[in-house]
């Protein structure tokens, strides 16, 4: 009698920005922070949130669950990614959720909308903004576009590991239960002008992968370099938001502004600056 093929195939073609939500994003922890950071800074509550190279959105989704009074704004150039998450985030919103979510396919550097409380940039996408003067440009229009107080916040990578060119590679589990692996790789460093190149990989079952899934080739600002160009943009204050460590000196997840810290080999960070009246 033969037996009964228990190897159920499971899905193999697992789109990228699927892999890369299960990998990379965390859109409740993250909401949780940006929120932290403007309650500690402002005597209200935001409303309005801006999510600038938002991709598929899945933050300014999260920004309108949590409250009837909230209202989101989501802004990238690319119409795949927007279209993905209209059909696999803002799809399940309610109805009413939906109404206070506003998608733009345009620039960040030029796309008109109503002004926000809250801009936020993720995923260090701050480092597509290559030179000084295009930095500076796009922080001057962020700071017209917030209401008369608000804040832009985005996190930055560093390190004196951060020139190095090298892999990292975890396990991720996916909803239905599959094993992807998820490889990060630092591929280029150029000194001279602190410009990178990395590549986001993905593998699983046998033989099934995404090689340069993701590419991205980013200026590898330093916190200074930042804080000046806030400055000069206008905002009257900028804060560092620096991860605080639990009893084995590691990470743990949570975010203090600090003006001193003991440098390490790879850090991230979320730099905010502050407009205020």
């Amino acid at each position: 009698m033969k037996k009964e093929n228990k190897n159920i195939k499971t899905k193999k073609n697992y789109h990228k920005f699927e892999l890369y939500e299960a990998a990379v994003q965390d859109p409740e922890g993250e909401i949780e922070i940006i929120d932290q950071f403007f309650r500690e800074n402002f005597d209200h509550e935001a409303q309005v949130f801006r999510e600038d190279f938002c991709s598929t959105f899945l933050n300014a989704c999260q920004w309108v669950k949590i409250a009837q009074d909230h209202h989101s704004i989501a802004v990238d150039l690319d119409p795949r990614a927007l279209a993905y998450g209209k059909k696999h985030h803002a799809s399940k919103l309610n109805s009413e959720e939906q109404n206070r979510v506003s998608t733009f396919q345009a620039n960040v550097m030029n796309v008109v909308a109503p002004s926000s409380d809250i801009i936020s940039i993720s995923n260090f996408s701050i480092g597509f903004l290559r030179n000084r003067k295009e930095l500076l440009e796009y922080f001057s229009k962020c700071y017209r576009d917030l209401s008369q107080e608000g804040m832009i916040v985005f996190d930055l990578l560093g390190g004196f590991e951060v020139s190095h060119t090298q892999k990292e590679k975890r396990k991720v589990t996916l909803s239905d239960g599959t094993k992807v692996n998820y490889i990060w790789e630092h591929a280029q460093f150029n000194p001279i002008n602190r410009e990178a190149v990395f590549h986001i990989h993905f593998s699983w079952g046998k033989g099934q992968e995404k090689k340069k899934a993701f590419s991205y080739h980013w200026r590898m600002w330093t916190i200074p370099e930042i804080s000046d160009v806030l400055r000069e943009a206008g905002f009257q204050d900028v804060k560092v938001y620096w991860e605080n460590d639990d009893e084995d000196g590691e990470g743990n997840g949570t975010f203090s502004a600090k003006k001193k810290v003991e440098d390490c080999a790879i850090w991230i960070v979320y730099v905010a600056g502050l407009k205020k009246t």
